[in-house]
């Protein structure tokens, strides 16, 4: 089954500040970089020209108010009650044509979703997907997010949950063992291990396995072609009662 590469050129016609740390440049620097290397030129890979989202469709998740604030914020125009939006911050800022930037980035992520759900492929992939996230009446950005720096060792046992996902990158020495622990306990409903080495991958999923943790499938990724170096991506579910 094919997969899809959502892409227009249009991506980079727009810049959201000058230090925002998403340049939307980075659209067109992965497809460049993709092309370059023949990715799409795989016969497995289809190469998608997205269509933008329509008012009605936006109206489905967003309030009338926000929608209406970005069509004026789109034309050029700015008032202090869009910050009560998040629109117009260093975070979240506007610019002349967001709106329509915003509908092509959300349209890239709803064509490619359309085909996976109708199964005209298994994988889509939108490099600007992120641009396009808010909530339902404001603009929603890194503000939310929240960086915590430290060895997985010492910040993971200071965390509270809930937790829908973890995601977990470890050096090929695989996780430590007071990290692996801290995070069964934490119990994350869904565990996406990424690893450069199927012997400690092997040995983490066990111990996952042994605290409430259901092996569900592991993908390989050859990024070392001609060696024995394979990255592996493994999904685990947390099977304990809530």
């Amino acid at each position: 089954m094919k997969s899809a590469f959502i892409y227009s050129d249009s991506f980079g016609h727009h810049k959201l500040s000058a230090n925002h740390p998403y340049d939307p440049e980075r659209g067109r620097k992965t497809y460049e970089l993709c092309r370059r290397y023949g990715l799409l030129d795989h016969p497995g890979m289809e190469l998608v020209d997205p269509t933008p989202v329509t008012m009605e469709e936006l109206a489905e998740v967003h309030s009338g108010n926000y929608l209406e604030l970005l069509r004026r914020a789109s034309a050029g125009e700015f008032y202090l009650g869009m910050l009560e939006y998040g629109l117009g911050t260093d975070d979240c800022p506007i610019f002349p044509g967001i709106l329509e930037f915003i509908c092509l980035c959300a349209g890239a992520t709803v064509r490619g979703a359309e085909r996976v759900v109708d199964g005209e492929c298994r994988f889509a992939f939108n490099p600007v997907g992120g641009f396009h996230h808010a909530m339902r009446a404001n603009a929603e950005g890194l503000e939310r997010v929240e960086v915590v720096q430290g060895a997985a060792e010492d910040v993971l046992p200071r965390l509270q949950g809930p937790f829908a996902v973890a995601i977990t990158d470890p050096p090929r020495a695989g996780m430590d063992r007071r990290a692996l622990q801290a995070l069964a306990t934490l119990a994350p409903d869904r565990i996406v291990y990424v690893s450069c080495d199927p012997g400690s991958l092997a040995r983490d999923v066990r111990y996952l396995a042994e605290h409430g943790y259901r092996f569900v499938e592991a993908t390989p990724v050859d990024m070392f072609p001609q060696t024995h170096h394979v990255e592996t991506v493994a999904l685990l579910r947390c099977d304990r009662d809530p």
